[in-house]
């Protein structure tokens, strides 16, 4: 969607357009260690979104990149997208209420055939039960782009952004229906964000997981907040869906 001046991208893998979303700017590369919950949700072998995996069999990415209509796998265990393992998905659903417009409810499951081999490179992230305050420092991680408009890449980058008020966020994406199902973060001058391959990944607070990488205007641009999907708030329709606690 566009904005009057500004595009407004969701952060899908694909070539960029009007409706997609960045990757990771500002950011290091990252060991799987670090951040053992996160995945890459592949069409056709290649990086499409990112995901967090949130229980043995069940991942969670954003809604928009999810396509009933294609087959999805589910790559855990690495940084690096040559290696760990592939799983496949036989189930996903999309929140009966995302919005393809305004961005709402930008959620959705992927259950994959079998569980993953838990171990020191695959955990299960757990699902946040308070939101953190302005201010916190959370941390969003994948494997896109690392400027506007670049191309993504084959190893895991992370970087550290501020959560945002929603008051705030909304002040400065003026022109969109912000909701409270939605959770911005930033750094204020700009340069640290999610970007292009990055849509469906972790944003998380203390090892715990707070948001859904949903979209915003560019890459890292100052005065834009990235904008997450809210597990906290949408935390009820994720754990009915998947039976998890």
């Amino acid at each position: 969607m566009l904005a009057p001046v500004v595009a407004v991208v969701v952060l899908i893998g694909a070539a960029p357009t009007s409706a997609q979303v960045p990757h990771i700017v500002g950011g290091t590369n990252v060991s799987i260690e670090l951040l053992p919950w996160q995945v890459s949700v592949q069409i056709g072998g290649k990086h499409f979104c990112g995901g967090s995996i949130i229980s043995k069999s069940w991942v969670l990415t954003a809604a928009h990149c999810i396509r009933m209509y294609f087959s999805y796998r589910i790559r855990a265990g690495t940084a690096n997208l040559r290696t760990g393992r592939l799983y496949d998905v036989i189930q996903k659903k999309i929140h009966e209420r995302y919005n393809t417009v305004a961005f709402d409810c930008d959620v959705a499951i992927l259950k994959i055939r079998g569980e993953f081999r838990l171990g020191k490179k695959v955990k299960i992230v757990p699902l946040a039960t308070s939101r953190p305050q302005a201010g916190a420092s959370v941390m969003v991680s994948g494997w896109g782009a690392m400027v506007e408009g670049g191309n993504t890449t084959n190893f895991l980058r992370a970087t550290v952004v501020q959560v945002v008020s929603l008051s705030e966020c909304r002040s400065c994406y003026f022109s969109e229906a912000l909701t409270g199902n939605m959770v911005c973060a930033a750094v204020p001058a700009g340069g640290k964000d999610a970007c292009q391959g990055d849509s469906g990944g972790p944003l998380v607070h203390g090892k715990k997981l707070v948001g859904v990488v949903s979209f915003g205007k560019g890459c890292a641009r100052p005065y834009y907040p990235g904008v997450y999907a809210d597990v906290v708030s949408l935390r009820s329709w994720i754990t009915k869906n998947t039976g998890i606690k």
